[in-house]
C-alpha cells in the first residue's frame, strides 16, 4: 500500500512538471510573396532604385529608395482577399560612351510608377500549440499597370511559412 502511493505521488510530480512546462516558439511566423524582376529575355532585372508603398495601410512604406534589387518580399494583408501596391522605379534606360573609348560618360534614366494588385484566398494553419497559427495564402491573380512592368506571371501560388520560393515573377 505504502508502494502504491509513492508511484502514485511519482506519477502526479512527473505529470505536473511536463504538462506545465512553458515551451517558447522559435520559428518564424511571417509569410510573405517572393517576387523576382526580369526583363523580357527572362534574365534577372536589377532596378537601378526602387520604392514600394502599400495601399490601404498604416505604415504604407515597404521599401525606400533601395538601390539595384532583382527581389522583394512584400507582406500580404490577412484581413482582406487582396493586396494592393505603388511601385516607384527608376531604371537604366541606355548608356552614353565617351567617343573612341569602351567607357561610359553617363546613364540616362528614367522614372516609373506602376500599380499592382495582388488576388489571393487565405487560411490558419496550426504551427504549433506553442507557435499558434500562421496564415497561409494561394495567389489567384495579379493586376498590374503597364508603365514599367511588362507582365506578371504566378509562379508558385502557395505562400506558406519559411516560404523561400519565388512566387511571383515582374517582367520589366
Amino acid at each position: 500500500m505504502k508502494n502504491i502511493r509513492i508511484y502514485i505521488l511519482f506519477a502526479i510530480t512527473i505529470t505536473i512538471l511536463y504538462c506545465c512546462r512553458d515551451e517558447v516558439c522559435t520559428q518564424n511566423l511571417f509569410t510573405r510573396v517572393n517576387i523576382k524582376f526580369y526583363d523580357t529575355a527572362l534574365k534577372a532585372y536589377y532596378i537601378d532604385t526602387f520604392s514600394i508603398y502599400g495601399i490601404g495601410s498604416s505604415n504604407s512604406l515597404l521599401y525606400a529608395k533601395s538601390p539595384n534589387i532583382n527581389s522583394i518580399a512584400l507582406p500580404l494583408n490577412q484581413n482582406k482577399d487582396d493586396s494592393k501596391f505603388i511601385m516607384e522605379f527608376t531604371l537604366i534606360t541606355d548608356t552614353i560612351f565617351v567617343p573612341d573609348t569602351t567607357l561610359i560618360d553617363h546613364f540616362i534614366t528614367k522614372y516609373y510608377r506602376d500599380t499592382m494588385i495582388i488576388d489571393y484566398s487565405h487560411k490558419l494553419k496550426l504551427v504549433s500549440p506553442q507557435c499558434g497559427f500562421v496564415t497561409v495564402f494561394q495567389l489567384n491573380q495579379i493586376v498590374s499597370s503597364h508603365n514599367a512592368i511588362d507582365s506578371t506571371q504566378i509562379k508558385n501560388p502557395v505562400i506558406d511559412i519559411d516560404n523561400n520560393e519565388e512566387n511571383i515573377k515582374i517582367f520589366i
